[in-house]
């Protein structure tokens, strides 16, 4: 069986097996049997990629009226939810490196804005490929019926996914009604809550957007009180520059009260988030993975992307657990890769972020040498942790190997530099 956490050297590879044909061929049949004659094909199916992603991109404030519109709905589920059900792969793979997994066997899962169940699909999915868990006991709850009862009819048999048996509850209601009266529908305490591309479909342009962050974090932080001890609350969100920074914003909201529940991923640091400083920056996750010739010849047809999966998230711990702990035992800085690799005539650059600001790396290519060569490794989502060294003078490069810098400056990296990856995505091909 494949894994999702092999170990390599340097640190641990993530890789992200691809989605079955049979797992395909059997949401076909699902969408056959329930939308009947709005099961699409071809041209048509094409079309209603288009027009969903559309909404998904660039009119997200009319996400509501894809609601009751069957044409939608088979392109989510016959393409969307299949791609986005891979995207809590990353997420979970990190809290396994870390062993910060919930403990039990059969995990407690509360699934919010479930729709056709693509989030809790893949925390199955995981489960089964790495033997976290043995089962899973899901309430999902979602404003559409139809949607869910989808969903029931493909967790009825996830063995093709493959996944973990799911224990299936359903719960109709809309996330925006007040916490307090959802809670009283629920059977808490659970050891996963997670919200999969549904957080941003709760603000409101009403209110200004530092207090629709503080109405973010407040509603984290009370489902928070629903989490098992180890319990883990993971939010998944459009890799948009909107959604992404209003993310970022919540995340600053929530690392400041130091107290449950913790941030523990994907930030390296613990001081406020430096994308913030500046409009137009932000960061997201970009995974390298090809989708399935399936999926691929429709995003084709559609003309979208057919290959990685991108996504901005957080991660929250009822424990005081971090990503930071990558570092246990090893000197220097750790940061997160927030581009790809940039090579240019001469050098080669990585914007990386980390509790020093958000520093751009910098290797002169007549600096290369076999210690700072991961740093070509390092793709967007890399942890790198650069220990301090002592100034080298070999190759004729008698710069400090690693240079102090401010937020936003420039770091040196020389041929002395050691450049550790704890934790990267294998590159497809």
């Amino acid at each position: 069986m494949p894994s999702a956490r092999n170990v390599s050297a340097p640190g641990l590879l993530l890789t992200l097996p691809q989605l079955s044909e049979a797992w395909l061929t059997r949401v076909d049949a699902v969408s056959r049997a329930l939308l009947g004659v709005s099961d699409l094909r071809g041209p048509k199916l094409a079309a209603a990629l288009a027009r969903v992603s559309h909404a998904y991109t660039e009119e997200r404030a009319g996400l509501g009226e894809l609601r009751g519109d069957d044409d939608a709905l088979c392109a989510r589920l016959k393409f969307f939810s299949q791609r986005d059900l891979l995207k809590v792969h990353g997420p979970l793979a990190e809290l396994h490196a870390l062993r910060a997994l919930p403990p039990t066997a059969a995990w407690r899962v509360l699934d919010l804005g479930a729709g056709l169940g693509a989030t809790s699909l893949g925390v199955a999915r995981f489960a089964a490929l790495t033997g976290t868990a043995e089962r899973l006991q899901v309430t999902a709850v979602d404003v559409d019926p139809e949607a869910l009862a989808i969903y029931r009819e493909l967790a009825r048999d996830v063995s093709t996914l493959p996944g973990v048996p799911i224990e299936l509850r359903e719960v109709t209601a809309d996330l925006r009604q007040p916490l307090a009266s959802l809670t009283t529908k629920l059977s808490a305490p659970y050891d996963m809550i997670v919200l999969g591309l549904a957080l941003n479909e709760l603000r409101t342009h009403e209110l200004s957007e530092d207090a629709t962050a503080d109405t973010a974090a407040e509603y984290l932080r009370s489902l928070a009180e629903l989490l098992a001890p180890g319990g883990v609350l993971l939010v998944l969100e459009p890799a948009l520059r909107e959604t992404s920074r209003f993310l970022h914003a919540v995340r600053d909201r929530l690392a400041a009260r130091a107290a449950a529940p913790y941030v523990f991923a994907p930030c390296t640091r613990s001081a406020s988030c430096p994308m913030l400083a500046r409009e137009r920056d932000y960061c997201h996750e970009r995974v390298p993975h090809p989708l399935p010739p399936r999926l691929a010849e429709l995003a084709q047809q559609a003309g979208l992307r057919e290959s990685d999966l991108t996504y901005s998230y957080l991660t929250l711990h009822a424990s005081p657990r971090s990503l930071r702990e990558l570092q246990a035992g090893q000197t220097g800085a750790l940061y997160r890769a927030v581009s790809a690799p940039l090579p240019s005539k001469g050098k080669l650059e990585l914007w990386l972020c980390g509790e020093t600001g958000a520093p751009r790396a910098m290797r002169l290519d007549r600096h290369e040498s076999a210690a700072n060569a991961a740093l070509a490794e390092a793709g967007r989502g890399a942890v790198v942790n650069i220990p301090a060294v002592q100034p080298t003078a070999l190759g004729g490069n008698n710069i400090p190997a690693v240079q102090p810098q401010l937020p936003a400056e420039r770091l040196r990296i020389g041929a002395g530099t050691r450049i550790e990856l704890p934790l990267r995505w294998k590159r497809e091909g």
